[in-house]
């Protein structure tokens, strides 16, 4: 059942006020959980990467192997949704929906104390203490077989352009969300990248989603959604510029929007039914 998960709060709860308590506390802390997990590029959420504290209804995310937007670039199908909102989260906040307040300006609250100037410093330090320490292999395709195809795939890794200094682009990405850049425009930057990485022979498999294709879905997307953005500009990011310092960056500004804006996009790129079905199917989107 598609609220499976809302029967389960309900069917703890010692009455009305007890459920409705719960269900703040869920959408909180999902609210917070979705935020998170775009800044720093976390895939791969399926349900069993959710864990829920039945005591208060809170969400606690686990595996993080899939990080930093590994999930877009380098896995065989590319990661379009930004996090998890299938219906069985949503389900719990009937009979308000994804745009309600509930949940949305816990989301906006959020962004805002993610972009505040020192928290931005704070959490991009921390970042580049995982680059330096190596504690993380940004470079390994999260889909690989065997520790022989992934040697394989990281010696085809080109030596210039983006993927010369992935990590350092990862990084950027980061910056540029917590910036304010729109997310249409760094998932086309990221997709982008995939037609000059290690894996861009078809990704090793013929029915790997094309650039192209994907790109011209974001483009229908962004259409559907009336904003008024230009779908051809938001997709013309390079991924070079990303990297480009602040300075070089004046021409870059039309792509930034209001932190609202941005959890709206977010919000819509993680439901629009045309981007949930083109999801590899072991996430299950529908459920």
């Amino acid at each position: 059942p598609f609220d499976l998960l809302r029967r389960q709060l309900l069917s703890v709860s010692s009455g009305p006020e007890a459920f409705l308590m719960l269900r703040q506390n869920f959408a909180k802390s999902l609210a917070c959980l979705s935020i998170s997990s775009y800044i720093l590029g976390i895939g791969d959420r399926h349900l069993e990467n959710f864990l829920l504290r039945q005591t208060d209804a809170s969400l606690i995310p686990i595996d993080f192997g899939c990080s930093f937007g590994i999930g877009i670039s380098m896995l065989i199908y590319p990661e379009l949704i930004p996090f998890r909102f299938s219906r069985q989260l949503t389900s719990v906040l009937a009979p308000l929906d994804k745009h309600s307040g509930l949940l949305s300006h816990t989301m906006i609250q959020c962004m805002s104390a993610l972009r505040n100037a020192e928290s931005k410093e704070l959490l991009l330090n921390t970042m580049e203490v995982f680059m330096n320490e190596k504690l993380l292999d940004w470079n390994s395709p999260g889909d690989a077989i065997n520790e022989q195809e992934a040697e394989s795939i990281n010696q085809e890794r080109p030596t210039v352009g983006p993927w010369s200094n992935i990590t350092r682009f990862r990084f950027h990405v980061a910056s540029a969300k917590l910036n304010g850049m729109h997310p249409i425009s760094l998932l086309s930057a990221e997709l982008k990248l995939r037609e000059d990485g290690p894996r861009s022979s078809s990704f090793r498999y013929p029915y790997s989603p094309k650039v192209d294709d994907v790109l011209s879905v974001l483009e229908k997307h962004v259409r559907r959604q009336g904003s008024g953005s230009d779908p051809k500009l938001l997709l013309n990011l390079d991924p070079g510029e990303i990297m480009k310092t602040e300075d070089t960056k004046d021409n870059m500004e039309k792509l930034h929007i209001t932190v609202p804006a941005q959890v709206q996009s977010l919000i819509s790129l993680a439901t629009d039914p045309c981007i949930l079905m083109r999801q590899y199917a072991g996430l299950r989107t529908w459920i």
